[in-house]
C-alpha cells in the first residue's frame, strides 16, 4: 500500500501542545547527545509513547529549508534521450542532481535510480513526479524522500 503524505504550514498558535513539545524533545536530543529520550520527555512534561507516536510527523518550518534528498528508481524503455529529457525535468524544477545509477540494460528496459537534492525546487516533489511519470519511456517510478 503507497503512503501518501501531505505537508502543511501551519501556524503554531494552531498547533496542539503535544506537537509542539515533541519539537522541544527533539530540539533537546539533537542539541545533548548524551541525553536520552526519557530525561527528554520528561523535561518537557510528555510520554514517551507520544513522543514516538509524533516525533516523524512533526518538524519545524527551518529544518525543512535545508536540503532534502530525494531518490527515485525507474525503470525506463532503452531508447535514445529518455534519461536527457528526465535530466532536463528535474534542471527545470530547480532540482540539484547528486547521482545517477545506471543497469545495463536487458530485454529493451533498463534501471535508473536519480538522487537530487530538492533545496532549490519551488514546486513539491510530486509535481517533479508527474511530469517525469507522464513520459512515454517512463514505466515504473518510485520515490524515496530521505531525511
Amino acid at each position: 500500500m503507497k503512503e501518501n503524505h501531505e505537508y502543511f504550514v501551519v501556524d503554531k498558535l494552531a498547533v496542539p501542545a503535544v506537537l509542539l513539545k515533541t519539537l522541544s524533545v527533539k530540539k533537546r536530543l539533537e542539541a545533548n547527545p548524551e541525553l536520552n529520550v526519557s530525561e527528554a520527555v520528561k523535561k518537557e512534561g510528555i510520554s514517551r509513547s507520544a513522543f514516538y507516536k509524533y516525533k516523524d510527523m512533526v518538524f519545524a518550518y527551518n529544518s525543512l529549508k535545508v536540503a532534502r534528498m530525494v531518490t527515485f528508481f525507474m525503470e525506463l524503455s532503452d531508447v535514445a534521450g529518455i534519461l536527457s529529457k528526465i535530466l532536463k525535468i528535474i534542471a527545470g524544477f530547480g532540482a540539484n542532481v547528486l547521482t545517477i545509477n545506471q543497469n545495463i540494460p536487458m530485454n529493451g528496459k533498463t534501471n535508473i535510480s536519480i538522487s537530487i537534492d530538492t533545496s532549490g525546487m519551488d514546486k513539491p516533489v510530486d509535481s517533479l513526479e508527474k511530469r517525469i511519470t507522464a513520459l512515454e519511456d517512463v514505466h515504473q517510478f518510485t520515490v524515496i524522500i530521505n531525511q
